[in-house]
């Protein structure tokens, strides 16, 4: 996380103000001292706030499911501030084409007691965008709640590609190189693959070798 939006989110959380007032820089000792009075639910909130995934609360009311709380993740995402976001519908904060696919899995969500997990697609400023959903129902004594997680998954494939980039380029590598490459678990000592290379110098087939131990 930027340096930036760490001290943001320490100014969110300290002062509990709404992200779109800017607070006030914290003098050193000041916040030395709001340190030590740091309690429980301090550290859930930096949890959540500290969080890289997404996260949102949504509410059971009379007019449907609405939001009451949103992470700094989910306001950089949607554009939605933590008071703006507050007692907006799914339909205010998804898009008007999108926002039954939420709304029929919170319900489903409620209904089972149970963890969903859905691909949702949302209108965020401007720009259609897909993400790998969870929906998580909190019981409640008189009020329904499910904590809302969305994963952008633009970024999981571009991870996703970038480590496959990776993984081929060494496997290239391993397979080309003329130094001998054994790859070995540590723990047991066994023979997981070898490169054409150490196959010609033991003079065993792959089978063999990995049926050994190093």
């Amino acid at each position: 996380m930027k340096q930036n939006d760490q001290n943001f989110l320490w100014r969110r959380i300290a002062k509990k103000k709404n992200t779109g007032s800017p607070a006030l820089p914290m003098a050193p000792k000041a916040k030395k001292a709001w340190r030590r009075r740091l309690g429980e639910a301090d550290f859930r909130e930096m949890m959540v706030e500290y969080n890289s995934e997404a996260m949102a609360l949504l509410v059971k009311t009379a007019g449907g499911w609405v939001y009451c709380y949103n992470n700094w993740e989910h306001e950089k995402m949607t554009g939605f501030s933590q008071r703006a976001i507050r007692n907006q519908s799914l339909k205010t904060v998804l898009g008007e084409a999108y926002y039954q696919v939420y709304e029929k899995n919170a319900d489903s969500c409620r209904e089972s007691g149970e963890t969903f997990l859905f691909k949702g697609t949302a209108c965020w400023n401007g720009e259609i965008r897909e993400s790998l959903c969870r929906m998580t129902p909190v019981a409640s004594d008189n009020q329904d709640f499910i904590v809302v997680t969305e994963l952008n998954t633009k970024a999981l494939k571009d991870w996703m590609a970038k480590n496959q980039l990776a993984t081929t380029r060494f496997d290239q590598m391993f397979q080309t190189h003329t130094a001998t490459m054994l790859l070995i678990e540590p723990e047991s000592g066994r023979i997981v693959d070898a490169n054409p290379a150490a196959l010609a110098f033991y003079g065993y087939a792959l089978e063999e070798l990995k049926a050994m131990n190093s």
